[in-house]
């Protein structure tokens, strides 16, 4: 209190000086003579003012609750408010962590040291509702505020070498910066995990009585903001793409902290800290031969399992009721918040997830296209009401479409300089030939995000359009990858000589041909599992009654399909085919105003294609005419695709032969519709394997077991009957 009543006098003195010159500048019958004097006045003012840096001790007694937002206008009139912010600031540091001062003066230490005392008496004073012992003064939080506002300040190094600043070398900074971002990150997570009145009591007395650590001091909200603000300040400090596994650490050990009901901080989250991964160039670039710089550090902080954490926590607050408006006291999900702001910082998914599917660990790269994949089918289950959840499903078809649609380009140029390189062609296996270990485990992912994805991504594309709605960008990239994989089934399983086959009555029965025969690869063809008949088609229909402008590769879609399948287009047994010629001329005239000859004349050709195959499966030409007409007009639009679409079989050469193999890389529980979202990664569901068939399918519940015996695993497996062979056998993670 004394020295709060000096330094009142020295405002009242210097308030008085101020108010002197102004009198006298208004009280003069000579202005010209009185200007002078007042501007003589007032320069020896301000030097004497400056000389004592005396405003500045005053800032610093009186508006240390204010000192961040002064701190920029204080700190350029001298070195007493940086002095200031620096002192407090490591005093209170090292009450916290107990680590070093830097050679800080030991009375400012027991200076500052007593405040925070007397911050720990006001709580216990609030506790106890008390509330005439605390002065209420002092904040830890805000001095720590101080000292990253500080090293956080963008001219603070031409203040330094103009002498008006403290010297504070850079390692210094860097390291103090580093400190305050570690003690936010556990104060927060001490605070987040909650304390009992017992527990908060002893710490607080612990800390008034200079026995325990401080951190008790800081908020549950404060200290995460903190510890946000502290790494955003050493990213200015560090200057370069490489921040370094520790900075990565403590931002992966932010993200539980997003609980917090802060849409500002979830944003900032986003914005801020999860966006700084390493990018690669948009496709068709190749990946570069090496990572980008800062992506091993940002790996082995754990950005991977970080980034799935959000999405598996926005994903599961799908499926539990929102804040809409028969719940409004839901909380919001700040996952999804975070997300939604990180994608807005890249027009695509694909320079963000492909370095850390290409470079990340195969299990927990496996493990986030499941949660991903897991999400999509979390989305299609629920309906979009409130604000989180729309943020979680754009976010959910931003990271998908995005990534499969440019992913496309990518597989194309990779085909192109495997074959430059001197590889062999590849087959419906996907041969490895060059490819580099990164490239190899990216076109694993890809392949298995198509698995993945792809099929709840359609189903939603064909949703909207049922209400009359058209997402371009989402039909896109599904128009964009349907070729690839009608190609693969085409491929890896020539349908027109299986066709040709049943027509001569070498294949009794129905069925769809290409799609739906066995590979080498194991199980059903790529188009089984995406129905692409309903899509191409909706898609034909919306060009005249939606009036929709024509997506991109529709003719490829309509083309590749149609050979893949085209027992499923002909509609055998039927007198008309699934798509009318007519769509198909009026796309052909389109695309050839738009200077696409080459995807005019495949639809053209696809036309006059569909009105022979429709001749061919009449009355006359019976079930056995009809397959060989199938046969014929499948191995002619096959024959045309290099003229047509060139580098498309080449791109899908290297895809696996079916869908069931591009998920085997995946691992996780091995029922293909496991739904399960519990935990923070997919990689640490633990999974228990099929006793009947010794473990070669291994699942996360016994609720997933038994959906996939009944969905097809009985057939597969050894065991006995009921239940999924018998029971499960030893317990390993996912």
């Amino acid at each position: 209190m004394n020295v709060t009543l000096v330094v009142s006098g020295v405002v009242s003195l210097v308030h008085g000086c101020v108010r002197l010159a102004a009198t006298a500048a208004s009280g003069s019958a000579s202005p010209s003579s009185t200007e002078a004097a007042s501007a003589c006045y007032a320069q020896e003012l301000a030097a004497a003012l400056r000389a004592s840096a005396v405003v500045e001790h005053t800032i610093s007694t009186f508006h240390l609750r204010t000192l961040p937002a002064a701190l920029e206008s204080a700190a350029v009139l001298g070195p007493c408010a940086s002095y200031t912010a620096l002192a407090h600031g490591i005093a209170v540091l090292s009450a916290m962590d107990g680590g070093g001062t830097h050679g800080l003066e030991p009375s400012v230490i027991r200076g500052v040291s007593a405040l925070v005392r007397m911050e720990a008496e006001d709580r216990l004073s609030e506790l106890y509702e008390d509330w005439g012992r605390g002065a209420g003064a002092y904040r830890c939080e805000e001095t720590l505020d101080s000292l990253v506002a500080y090293l956080a300040w963008p001219e603070r190094e031409k203040a330094m070498s103009a002498g008006t600043q403290p010297l504070l070398p850079r390692e210094t900074a860097l390291g103090l910066a580093l400190r305050t971002a570690r003690v936010g990150v556990q104060a927060a997570a001490e605070a987040s995990a909650g304390r009992t009145e017992e527990e908060e009591v002893a710490a607080l007395t612990a800390a008034q009585q200079g026995s325990g650590c401080c951190r008790v001091l800081l908020t549950w909200n404060g200290a995460a903001g903190l510890s946000l603000r502290a790494l955003i300040s050493l990213r200015s400090l560090i200057g370069g793409p490489d921040l370094g596994e520790e900075w990565w650490r403590l931002a992966a050990a932010l993200a539980p902290q997003l609980q917090l009901p802060d849409a500002l901080f979830a944003a900032h989250y986003g914005t801020n800290v999860l966006a700084q991964a390493p990018r690669v160039a948009p496709s068709p670039a190749p990946l570069p031969p090496a990572p980008p710089l800062g992506l091993e550090s940002a790996l082995a902080g754990g950005v991977l399992p970080c980034l799935e954490r959000l999405v598996r926590r926005a994903a599961a607050s799908l499926l539990e009721g929102g804040p809409g408006e028969n719940q409004p006291e839901m909380p919001r999900c700040h996952e999804a918040e975070a997300l939604a702001a990180f994608i807005k910082t890249t027009p695509g998914g694909w320079p963000r997830l492909a370095p850390l599917l290409a470079w990340g660990d195969a299990r927990q790269a496996a493990a986030l296209v499941r949660s991903i994949g897991k999400g999509l089918e979390a989305k299609q289950r629920t309906p979009i009401v409130s604000p989180d959840k729309v943020a979680c499903a754009t976010a959910l078809l931003w990271f998908t479409s995005s990534f499969l649609s440019e992913g496309r380009a990518w597989l194309e140029g990779l085909a192109a300089a495997r074959q430059g390189r001197g590889a062999g062609p590849g087959g419906g296996g996907g041969g490895a030939g060059a490819l580099s270990p990164a490239e190899r485990q990216l076109l694993e992912m890809l392949a298995a995000a198509a698995a993945a994805w792809l099929p709840p991504l359609i189903g939603d594309v064909v949703g909207r359009a049922m209400r009359g709605t058209i997402n371009e960008a989402l039909l896109a990239a599904c128009l964009r990858t349907l070729p690839l994989l009608a190609c693969v089934d085409l491929t890896s399983r020539a349908p027109w000589a299986t066709l040709a086959a049943a027509g001569a009555g070498g294949l009794g029965g129905g069925g769809t041909g290409g799609a739906g025969a066995s590979s080498g690869g194991g199980g059903a063809g790529w188009l089984a599992e995406l129905c692409p008949m309903h899509l191409v088609g909706m898609v034909l229909s919306a060009l005249t009654t939606m009036k929709i402008a024509c997506p991109p590769h529709l003719a490829e879609a309509c083309c590749t399909v149609a050979a893949a399948i085209p027992e499923d287009v002909m509609r055998i047994g039927d007198t008309e085919v699934s798509w009318s010629p007519q769509q198909l001329r009026s796309l052909g005239a389109e695309l050839r105003n738009r200077g696409d000859a080459a995807a005019a004349e495949a639809a053209e050709a696809l036309a006059a294609q569909l009105v022979r195959w429709a001749h061919g499966s009449g009355p006359r030409g019976g079930r056995g005419g009809a397959r060989a007409s199938a046969a014929s007009g499948a191995h002619a639009l096959a024959a045309r695709f290099g003229a047509w679409f060139p580098g498309l079989e080449a791109a899908a050469a290297l895809l696996p032969a079916s869908p069931a193999a591009a998920r085997a890389c995946l691992g996780g529980c091995s029922n293909p519709a496991c739904a399960n979202l519990e935990g923070d990664s997919d990689a640490a569901l633990p999974l228990r394997a099929c006793a009947g068939c010794g473990g070669a399918a291994s699942y996360c519940s016994r609720e997933c077991q038994t959906a996939h015996w009944q969905s097809g695993h009985r057939e597969a497996c050894r065991g006995g009957a009921g239940g999924g062979g018998g029971g499960s056998g030893a317990r390993r993670s996912g």
